[in-house]
């Protein structure tokens, strides 16, 4: 496919290498993409009942958004049946995805409730960084509100001092999230017992990747 030499060319003589294979896959691929991307629905589903018909016109939406949306369906394809026209088998992995994503937020002159606020939500929040202190001007306008009190002759006592802290604060807010995931595998990354005639009769079938430390 990509016209290397074979290793075993003479000086002098032809070292020419056909090209056929890669023209003819690459005749075929076009025509094999347009088969399957030339309606906007990849995956159909049948209704079995009248009162299935919504249902499956909905399941059938659904199936196409998450195939060509959130997973990039037309690179997928073409993946799928290039390593299959090159290495007579193409393969692609559907599993559930959960993944995490971190984001670290500054905020400045937070009240109590504000801050607390941070962690009515469903990420998970850590903070790294925390200053606490007094809201001057706040301060300030109660103590003479107070003074403007007790000249009219009110009882002070009674009344509840509020809270003048203020808080700035750096935080760390992790998203947990799931969806369907959809993937090309290399075909010298699939692993299938020797022995077996299909994925379904296999005893073991795995995707073998070489990872980072």
């Amino acid at each position: 496919y990509l016209g290397d030499k074979l290793g075993t060319e003479i000086d002098g003589r032809s070292q020419v290498v056909s090209t056929d294979v890669s023209d003819t896959i690459e005749s075929i691929l076009p025509n094999l993409l347009r088969i399957f991307t030339a309606s906007d629905k990849v995956v159909k589903c049948e209704p079995v009942t009248a009162e299935d018909v919504p249902l499956s016109e909905q399941a059938t939406s659904y199936l196409n958004h998450v195939f060509y949306k959130d997973n990039d369906g037309f690179q997928l394809l073409y993946n799928f049946f290039k390593d299959a026209l090159i290495e007579k088998n193409g393969f692609l992995k559907v599993y559930w995805d959960e993944s995490e994503t971190v984001e670290f937020e500054t905020y400045e002159n937070l009240s109590k409730a504000d801050k607390d606020a941070l962690n009515d939500t469903k990420d998970e929040i850590e903070i790294v960084d925390e200053e606490e202190f007094e809201d001057e001007t706040a301060k300030e306008q109660y103590e003479k509100l107070l003074e403007q009190y007790e000249q009219r002759g009110v009882d002070t006592s009674q009344i509840e001092k509020p809270n003048f802290s203020l808080y700035n604060c750096r935080i760390k807010r992790t998203k947990k999230h799931g969806k369907i995931k959809i993937e090309s595998v290399p075909p010298e990354e699939f692993l299938i017992e020797r022995n077996a005639k299909t994925i379904q009769d296999a005893d073991f079938v795995a995707h073998k990747v070489l990872m980072s430390r």
